[in-house]
C-alpha cells in the first residue's frame, strides 16, 4: 500500500530532515547588529559614542590602544592614527574605523618655501622652454632661465603695477600696465618707454620684433 505524501511530509518535518527556516541559525533568530557610525574622525581629546542597531549586549575591543581607549561604548581620541574598534556579539561581530587627528590648537602653519617677492604676479610670458618672464605689482619683473628650477629678480626701473608681458625672442621683450607704464629689455637691462597714455594696459601682443 502506498504512503500518502502528506504523511510522509510530516514524518521528515517530525524527524528534523526538513527545516522549515533553513537559513535561520540554531542560536536563535535575528540579524547581526549594526554599528553605528561605521567610520568616525575626532579630534585628540574628543570621544564618540558606540551605537548597536537592533540593541544587543556586546564586548568591545581596540587594535591600537595608542591612538584611543575605550570607555564603556565610547572611543577616545588619545593620539592622531587610526584605530579600529571591534564588537562583538552573541551572534557574530561588528566594526568601526576611527580616525584620530591632531586638535587644532595643536596644529602650526608652517612656510614651506618663500618667494623673491611679496607682489602680486599678474603676467607671464615664455621665451622658450628654459626661459620665462613674470610680472606683477610695483614694478616687479621675474626671470627664470632653467625652466623654472630658480628664479631671479629684475630691476624694472619703475613701481607702477605690470600687468601683460611679451616679447619676439628672449632679448626682445615688453611689459606695461597702470597708468600707461611701458618697459622694454634688450637682453641687458629694462628701460622705461615714453608714456601715450594715462590709461591702464592690460596686454601686450605683437607679430614680430618691430610691430607690438
Amino acid at each position: 500500500m502506498r504512503a500518502r505524501p502528506q504523511l510522509v511530509a510530516a514524518l521528515l518535518i517530525t524527524a528534523g530532515c526538513l527545516d522549515r527556516e533553513p537559513t535561520a541559525s540554531s542560536d536563535g533568530p535575528g540579524p547581526v547588529p549594526e554599528v553605528i557610525p561605521s567610520a568616525a574622525w575626532i579630534e585628540v581629546g574628543d570621544r564618540i559614542r558606540l551605537d548597536v542597531v537592533p540593541e544587543s549586549p556586546f564586548s568591545a575591543s581596540l587594535d591600537d590602544e595608542r591612538v584611543a581607549r575605550l570607555e564603556q561604548n565610547e572611543v577616545i581620541g588619545l593620539a592622531p592614527g587610526a584605530a579600529r574598534a571591534q564588537l562583538f556579539f552573541p551572534r557574530g561581530r561588528g566594526e568601526a574605523r576611527i580616525n584620530v587627528r591632531a586638535s587644532l590648537a595643536d596644529r602650526r602653519a608652517a612656510i614651506l618655501g618663500e618667494g623673491l617677492s611679496d607682489a602680486s604676479l599678474l603676467g607671464v610670458w615664455s621665451a622658450d622652454a628654459a626661459t620665462t618672464f613674470a610680472v606683477g605689482t610695483l614694478g616687479t619683473i621675474l626671470v627664470t632661465r632653467d625652466g623654472g628650477a630658480t628664479w631671479s629678480r629684475m630691476d624694472s626701473g619703475i613701481t607702477a603695477d605690470l600687468v601683460g608681458i611679451w616679447g619676439s625672442s628672449p632679448t626682445n621683450v615688453f611689459a606695461a600696465g597702470a597708468r600707461g607704464a611701458m618697459v622694454h629689455y634688450d637682453g641687458n637691462s629694462w628701460r622705461k618707454l615714453p608714456v601715450l597714455t594715462t590709461d591702464a594696459l592690460l596686454e601686450v601682443c605683437g607679430l614680430d620684433s618691430t610691430h607690438v
